[in-house]
């Protein structure tokens, strides 16, 4: 079968990554770069020569040789471009948040579903080690049934990345609970098999809100993730537009009686997250999260701390010979969007469970700017997407 001619939408950070990690995914063919800065463009074509850009999506709506995108834009266009590629017949990945608002990601699924295309949502973390490796442990029944989850997200970087530019513009974003957390929500509604039904939370800007910012006209800075920006109340040039939290913890409530907490905080000295699952007969929890990292299974009755597991897993990365973003799982993730276009396998990323995450951040945001009340994660208005069509040669 001839390769599955495709489009990246958005040229920043984002489709850096996975235009490297394409270059080693088998039937997949990216033939063209849509953005509207010429800057980016010009470094596209610089950086990748045989690559073709353009300034607006018009002509791949209209053009039927191409046959999927991938939508690497900012997380407030990702609903109103996917339903347009969705609508004009293309297989779309969509970056990670699925879109901003429920709305926005309830159309998406109804589109898909109108289409009979795929929607495959861009959530990576479903193929990086510490996730398999948790599941795995799950799934074999090492720690019984699950009954209660604690992920913490210490985002070291979170003053370089998120509160300089769009990030920390709620309006753009959708908040950090929907542009940040949408990410451990999805991997902990996989590890544990389960979905979010409710959500009570609390939340502030604790520390950014302190910092200097930068001009109203001024243009953000370069991301950076620079140790010299310490402390963090020292960061320099922050957005004038901030209105998101740096600091969040939130109660969650799951389909299947599980019950979880989540917490991010911008301003910690380090960088990884932090999963602790406790079953019935038995707790995992992962110290690292990444290669050197270990994955550590206590089941056994103890007296007190332990610092040796009954079972200790090395976090190991498959691909860090290739030097490729993000434990490979970029790499798998485009692999997997292919099989899914072209072979009609089930994917690994659910659409419904990317939806669903996105609606439990916008709905633990309004409880917390509330009065912290338990608020329930509505049900999608659009059906689940129903099996998708193979990539065929009907184009």
């Amino acid at each position: 079968m001839r390769p599955l001619r495709t489009v990246v939408v958005g040229a920043g950070q984002r489709s850096r990554e996975l235009l490297t990690a394409a270059r080693a995914v088998e039937g997949l063919e990216v033939v063209l770069a849509v953005d509207p800065s010429p800057q980016a463009r010009e470094r596209t074509a610089a950086e990748y020569p045989r690559l073709a850009t353009a300034a607006d999506l018009e002509t791949v709506l209209a053009d039927r040789t191409i046959e999927a995108a991938l939508v690497l834009t900012p997380d407030d266009t990702h609903a109103p471009i996917g339903t347009a590629l969705l609508e004009a017949g293309k297989h779309v990945m969509v970056d990670k948040p699925l879109a901003t608002t429920i709305e926005g990601a309830d159309a998406l699924l109804a589109a898909a579903d109108h289409a009979q295309r795929v929607l495959y949502p861009g959530h990576n973390m479903r193929f990086m080690p510490v996730v398999e490796t948790l599941r795995q442990v799950v799934s074999q029944g090492l720690i019984g049934t699950p009954q209660a989850f604690w992920t913490r997200h210490f985002v070291g970087r979170g003053g370089d990345y998120f509160f300089r530019d769009w990030h920390c513009e709620s309006a753009r974003s959708g908040g950090l609970l929907v542009h940040k957390a949408c990410h451990d929500l999805d991997a902990m509604c996989y590890v544990l098999d389960t979905q979010i039904s409710a959500v009570q939370a609390v939340g502030t800007n604790a520390v950014y809100h302190r910092c200097v910012p930068r001009g109203a006209e001024d243009p953000a800075p370069a991301v950076v993730n620079d140790l010299t920006h310490w402390p963090p109340a020292e960061l320099p040039d922050v957005s004038p537009r901030m209105d998101v939290e740096d600091l969040s913890m939130v109660n969650i409530v799951c389909d299947n009686g599980i019950m979880g907490s989540y917490a991010q905080c911008h301003f910690t000295p380090d960088y990884w997250r932090s999963y602790c699952v406790i079953g019935d007969a038995g707790r995992v929890e992962n110290v690292g999260d990444d290669e050197g990292g270990h994955v550590m299974v206590w089941n056994k009755r103890r007296r007190g701390f332990d610092p040796e597991p009954d079972l200790r897993l090395p976090i190991t990365d498959p691909d860090r010979e290739t030097g490729r973003d993000h434990e490979g799982s970029d790499l798998r993730l485009l692999q997997d969007f292919v099989s899914a276009v072209c072979d009609g396998s089930q994917p690994r990323t659910s659409a419904v469970t990317a939806r669903n995450v996105v609606a439990a951040g916008v709905m633990a945001r309004r409880s917390l700017q509330g009065d912290g009340r338990l608020l329930k994660v509505p049900a999608p208005s659009a059906p689940a997407q129903t099996r998708t069509r193979r990539h065929t040669s009907m184009y």
